[in-house]
């Protein structure tokens, strides 16, 4: 994992037994956040949006966020996907330039993506991701500020609103397709026989009929060469996840380092 450094330089990699956030994992982490956000803090006080997993929520991770004027906004359960402005606003960039890269390293001839590449390009991943324009935008959709409540109370009302039946929408329809994007295939089409008997129903112009004739053709292809990448990528996966199983069988004898570490600690191990 040396080489690691090299590509992050002054960057923390944090490792664990299970690969997921733990509660020694998250004091490491709210550690970092305090030194990152220190120097540039307004005030006296910081603020910390975040869900109410356990690791957040430990009697040590609040004590040291009480103790460094930190103040912690738990969210309430499953309301993340309206009220957390990484999920509301940056994730979906984030997975945009990561897809992106996928792409134009498959296209290119990567033959496998490793660990080593992944590193490589999260710099510039996270780059064209964490914009102050979209990081602001996080916290305005999600009403945090400028604070409107408004945003969110009508989503929720939004949410439930009882679904109409189903013949008003066409066979099979539901509320929660409307609200989910489509990932496979099947799904685009189907969207696309509900666009149309919507236009149908509307007697829309013929020249928004196509428009969205258009853009439901485009989905389709999109959605096809993204199955088949994703069928590359997981065939490649599976035959280096063989070539190298013998090696991580090794590594896993050896001595290994838990927690976030920095290059400067390899020098004192």
């Amino acid at each position: 994992m040396h080489r690691w450094f090299d590509i992050v330089g002054d960057k923390g990699i944090a490792v664990t037994e299970t690969s997921y956030l733990n509660n020694a994992l998250a004091i490491q982490w709210i550690m970092e956040f305090y030194k990152a956000t220190s120097k540039i803090t307004r005030g006296t006080y910081r603020l910390l949006v975040y869900d109410g997993f356990g690791s957040h929520i430990t009697w040590n991770f609040v004590n040291f966020c009480e103790k460094h004027k930190i103040i912690v906004c738990i969210l309430p359960p499953h309301s993340s996907h309206i009220l957390q402005p990484l999920d509301v606003s940056v994730f979906s960039a984030y997975k945009h330039w990561h897809s992106k890269w996928v792409y134009d390293a498959t296209v290119s001839g990567y033959s496998k993506i490793t660990k080593d590449d992944f590193l490589g390009a999260l710099a510039q991943i996270r780059q064209q991701t964490f914009k102050p324009s979209t990081v602001k935008l996080g916290f305005r959709l999600t009403g945090l500020w400028p604070i409107n409540p408004t945003l969110v109370i009508d989503e929720l009302v939004d949410l439930n609103t009882p679904s109409p039946p189903s013949s008003a929408l066409g066979s099979g329809s539901t509320r929660d397709s409307d609200l989910s994007t489509p990932k496979t295939i099947a799904r685009v089409k189907k969207l696309e026989e509900r666009l149309e008997d919507k236009i149908a129903r509307i007697e829309s112009p013929s020249s928004t009929r196509r428009l969205i004739n258009k853009l439901a053709k485009a989905a389709t292809e999109f959605s096809y060469l993204t199955s088949e990448l994703q069928s590359n990528l997981e065939r490649t996966e599976y035959l280096r996840e063989i070539r190298y199983a013998r090696e991580r069988q090794k590594a896993r004898k050896s001595a290994k380092l838990y927690g976030i570490v920095h290059s400067s600690q390899l020098k004192r191990i």
